[in-house]
C-alpha cells in the first residue's frame, strides 16, 4: 500500500494518477513514488496491557516510508447519561410514558454499555451500536455501525464526510468475526484486525480454523486447518 501522511492520517494513492501529461491505471509503485506517496509499513499492536490504558495507532513519516507507530495512552472516560439505571428499567419494562428525551437518553446509555464489551459481545447486540456520523470526534478503539457494518476506529479523529468507515481504512477496521453461531467467509485482514487462534472463516467452499492469534495469513497459505 501507497499513501501520503497528512495531518497525521493517512491518504492513500489513488488507482488512476496523471503524470507528465499521461493517464495511469493501476500505477507502478516507482510512478507513485514520483508523485510523492510512499510506501505504508505495518507494525503488529504491541501485545502488553495495562488497566485503563490501551494502544492508539499514529504514523510517522521516513525517507522512504511512512511507518505505523503505537502509543499507551488512557482509556477514555465516558459522562454518565442523565437517565438513570432505574429509570431505563422502568422504560425497559414498559412503565410509564417515554418522552423523546429520555429515548435518546435510553439510547445513549446503550451506546455508553457497548464501550466495554468485546468484539463479539459487540456483534450480538448491533442495535446498539452507535451509527457513524460526520463531524463527531471519535477516540481509538470506538466500535460504529455504517451501512450495516461494524467498524472499530484505529486513529482518534473527528469525522468527514469523504472520511467514511468504507473510504478511509487508515482510520477504520472491520469487526470481522460475527456471532459464533455463523461461519463467515474469509476476508483480507490487515495488522489491525487479525484473526484470533479458534476463528472459523469458509474459503474456496471449505471451512477452516486459524490456528494462530494475530492471523493475517489466507486460509490453505500458513495458519489455518481445514475443519
Amino acid at each position: 500500500m501507497y499513501a501520503k501522511l497528512q495531518s497525521g492520517f493517512l491518504r492513500s494513492a489513488p488507482k488512476t494518477i496523471v503524470l507528465d501529461g499521461r493517464t495511469i491505471n493501476n500505477p507502478y509503485d516507482s510512478e507513485l513514488e514520483q508523485l510523492g506517496y510512499k510506501q505504508v509499513v505495518y507494525v503488529d499492536m504491541p501485545t502488553e496491557v495495562t488497566e485503563g490504558k490501551h494502544w492508539e495507532s499514529g504514523w510517522t513519516e521516513e525517507e522512504n516510508a511512512i511507518r505505523q507507530v503505537w502509543t499507551l495512552v488512557d482509556d477514555p472516560v465516558y459522562p454518565e447519561p442523565e437517565l438513570s439505571a432505574e429509570d431505563a428499567l422502568n422504560i425497559i419494562m414498559g412503565g410509564g410514558t417515554v418522552t423523546e428525551e429520555q429515548a435518546k437518553q435510553f439510547r445513549k446509555l446503550l451506546e455508553n454499555q457497548t464501550a466495554g464489551m468485546t468484539d463479539e459481545q459487540i456483534l450480538e447486540y448491533p442495535d446498539f451500536v452507535e451509527k457513524w456520523q460526520s463531524g463527531k470526534e471519535y477516540v481509538v478503539g470506538k466500535r460504529l455501525e455504517y451501512n450495516g457494518t461494524i467498524y472499530k476506529v484505529l486513529q482518534a479523529h473527528t469525522s468527514q464526510e469523504t472520511w467514511t468507515p468504507t473510504d478511509a481504512p487508515s482510520l477504520f477496521a472491520k469487526v470481522l468475526i460475527p456471532d459464533s453461531s455463523t461461519v463467515p467467509e474469509w476476508e483480507q485482514p490487515d495488522s489491525t484486525n487479525p484473526y484470533a487462534k479458534g476463528d472459523k472463516v469458509t474459503h474456496n467452499g471449505k471451512t477452516w480454523i486459524s490456528t494462530a492469534d494475530g492471523n493475517v495469513w489466507e486460509p490453505g497459505v500458513y495458519g489455518w486447518e481445514e475443519v
